[in-house]
């Protein structure tokens, strides 16, 4: 089957990872990053502590034509990802235009449980 979201991972044992549930419409392959690199489709979050490891993981990905995003650092993302919030036909999304990954996450919370305190349907 062809996935359409990989997960590199560089340094970190895939077989620890614990089994993930099936996603509808989505596949999820993890590689090591460096093998099977052309296995990804579409896009891929390169997620190192190390800049240099996600700008390498930008510039082989992008040559191949698929797009990266790096959490906290926008200078190599080429989408972003908001932290979402849905309430019934409603979304609340929340970014940090890829510069603060963890506020936007506390600040959906907190507009999460502000409806949810509140009581407030949409």
């Amino acid at each position: 089957s062809t996935c359409s979201l990989s997960r590199l991972a560089p340094l970190f044992p895939l077989h620890l990872l614990p089994p993930l549930p099936p996603l509808p419409l989505l596949c999820l392959r993890l590689v090591t990053f460096g093998q099977n690199m052309s296995a990804v489709k579409f896009m891929v979050y390169a997620c190192s502590s190390v800049r240099e490891i996600n700008r390498t993981i930008k510039r082989e990905a992008n040559t191949l034509g698929i797009l990266v995003n790096t959490p906290d650092d926008p200078e190599l993302c080429d989408f972003l990802t908001p932290a979402l919030f849905s309430e019934g036909p409603m979304i609340v999304a929340v970014s940090s235009g890829g510069t603060d990954v963890r506020n936007a996450i506390l600040w959906r919370n907190r507009i999460k449980q502000l409806f949810t305190d509140n009581g407030i349907k949409p």
